[in-house]
């Protein structure tokens, strides 16, 4: 519903790496993506049985992205249910993975970094039907998860990697001015806002708690060199009324809206 051909949505993001070779455990273990596609030095991951995907580009003597440049956040899979996320819970504890964790009511998710540091939110939605909007804003808090309500929910068969049904569920990106780029979302991408926190806006299509969200809590400068410098590189939008669309926002992220 929320994240299908009539819904704008992101569909993949690359990002560059400094070593395919380390991330490949991560990607193929850890998260549980499947590689659907090999180049000299570009691959591509497939999220589940969507059409949903993360390149990863290695890019020898890439700069690291500096703590108060604009740039990713978090890539977010969003996981079909309950099961599924006890499961990855599992699967990662055992792993010896560090992680967090939070209650947000709308969702209840983890959080982990790639050994590049990539953020990435790992969750499952609540019904939208328990969603709780206030004068056309959403009701979402950060409270500690019930890791143990989640994980007496596993399966027999325990992780088996990323089952079907998951999807991108949302980017979560680092700005250096919520005020000056929230303009380029709403206007140019289609989004309207669907909740807002101190220095953060969350962003929606048809009523979802966020597609893709804004923060500057900890940025305060444009994206440096997106070909050269680790972290996000590009990012690709489904939208079901533009052809083919390229954009690059007030931070210096490059997007792509495609209806394809």
């Amino acid at each position: 519903m929320f994240h299908n051909k009539e819904t704008i949505h992101v569909k993949n993001v690359d990002l560059n790496v400094s070593s395919l070779s380390t991330m490949k455990a991560f990607y193929e273990n850890i998260l549980g993506l499947t590689l659907v596609k090999s180049e000299d030095k570009k691959v591509a991951y497939q999220i589940g049985d969507s059409d949903h995907t993360i390149t990863l580009i290695e890019v020898e003597g890439a700069s690291p992205e500096g703590h108060r440049a604009a740039g990713l956040f978090h890539i977010a899979i969003l996981l079909p249910d309950r099961q599924s996320l006890s499961d990855f819970i599992l699967h990662i504890h055992q792993k010896g993975v560090r992680f967090g964790a939070s209650d947000h009511h709308v969702s209840e998710a983890v959080y982990l970094n790639d050994p590049d540091g990539n953020g990435y939110e790992v969750y499952r939605d609540r019904g939208d039907h328990d969603w709780i909007w206030n004068e056309d804003k959403v009701y979402m808090i950060t409270e500690q998860l019930d890791i143990n309500g989640v994980v007496s929910e596993h399966s027999d068969a325990g992780w088996q990697g990323l089952p079907d049904g998951s999807v991108f569920g949302h980017l979560h990106l680092k700005t250096h001015n919520v005020a000056e780029s929230l303009p380029f979302y709403i206007e140019e991408i289609g989004l309207e806002i669907a909740t807002d926190y101190p220095g953060a806006m969350f962003m929606s299509d048809k009523k979802y708690h966020h597609h893709i969200a804004i923060n500057a809590w900890q940025s305060n400068a444009p994206r440096e060199n997106n070909e050269t410098t680790l972290g996000l590189r590009h990012v690709d939008v489904h939208h079901p009324a533009v052809e083919n669309k390229d954009l690059v926002s007030p931070d210096g992220i490059h997007f792509t809206l495609s209806n394809k």
